[in-house]
């Protein structure tokens, strides 16, 4: 079973008043082992012989049975959201391939049936998203690629791996992806940059425009709110603001704030509307368990989501508001 979609548009804007703390799935070891040889066998079914030809551009017909898994897969969905699902899948052992390409490459048709099937052998524990760099511009530019075929490896959040041009082997082809699925060492480091220009891109056309001004609206009323209340402190309020922004810059990372902690409990809590900022951003509030050990026991905030952009808006507009009521004296 998978873990439930990103958080995007309507679901940044309404974060339930208590929720279960996010959770990655979590295969039973014996499961993922099976699932790894059973992708390892699936990879290894290729023959080096058959990589050489597709390398000439053979292989490139798509079968009934790869268009039907595509249909399944969600093909009608925008892509940028489906990159944004991978990239929630924080704390989990889904990983993904996701594979760039093009009409006119003919080893890239040629070797995504291959991960198709690799994909399809994990039973879940791998995804793979396939993205026509002619088609999705943004999404290109922002992996990357200089060379087709470009397969990346995301595991928790992340671009762990490259893959760039087809494989030599088939030895090569089962070794990258088994490494995309934590097992096995080595590979190609990807600069951390690349995934947060991936988040940003990905976050920002899943959010959309309907989901942006819904969400200002909503940072808005909250911020009116904290204005309000400087007419009594200001000072306090600049405060609460100033932390908030700092605390929603390191979002993504997926931290809980502990709302025990001296900082919170001094500088945010005593401005009440601060908490509904965190709400907006997408922050649900988990109690804690009195029988759980260490920070089990406390009651802290959440982040469900690693939509950067979702991140980015409410901090530009908390520091709006911060200007503006430094501006008013």
């Amino acid at each position: 079973m998978l873990r439930p979609a990103a958080l995007v548009a309507v679901l940044c804007l309404a974060a339930p008043a208590a929720a279960r703390k996010p959770m990655g799935v979590r295969w039973p070891r014996g499961a993922a082992e099976a699932n790894a040889l059973a992708v390892k066998s699936c990879c290894e079914d290729t023959t080096t012989a058959e990589l050489v030809l597709a390398l000439r551009g053979g292989m490139d017909e798509r079968t009934n049975a790869d268009i039907a898994l595509a249909a399944r897969d969600g093909g009608d969905k925008a892509m940028a959201v489906e990159i944004q699902e991978v990239l929630d899948l924080r704390g989990s052992d889904t990983a993904c391939l996701i594979a760039l390409g093009a009409e006119w490459c003919g080893p890239c048709k040629a070797l995504k049936p291959l991960l198709r099937k690799a994909a399809e052998a994990s039973r879940g524990q791998l995804l793979l998203k396939e993205i026509d760099v002619d088609q999705e511009r943004p999404l290109a530019e922002a992996l990357e690629a200089t060379q087709l075929p470009c397969v990346y490896a995301v595991r928790d959040g992340k671009l762990w791996d490259v893959l760039v041009g087809m494989p030599r082997s088939h030895q090569e082809l089962a070794a990258f992806v088994l490494r995309a699925m934590g097992e096995g060492s080595g590979g190609t480091a990807v600069p951390g940059s690349r995934t947060v220009n991936l988040a940003r891109v990905a976050g920002s056309a899943s959010l959309g425009a309907g989901g942006r001004e819904a969400l200002t609206a909503k940072l808005r009323t909250a911020l009116e709110a904290c204005r309000a209340l400087a007419a009594d402190d200001k000072a306090a309020v600049l405060e609460a603001l100033k932390t908030t922004s700092a605390y929603l810059q390191r979002a993504y990372g997926g931290k809980p704030v502990y709302k025990d902690n001296e900082v919170f409990a001094t500088k945010i809590l005593p401005c009440a509307p601060a908490l509904d900022l965190f709400a907006a951003a997408g922050y649900v509030e988990i109690p804690g368990d009195p029988e759980g050990a260490d920070d089990e026991k406390r009651d802290s905030l959440h982040p469900t989501h690693r939509n950067l952009a979702v991140f980015e808006l409410c901090c530009s507009e908390i520091d709006k508001a911060r200007e503006q009521l430094r501006v008013l004296g």
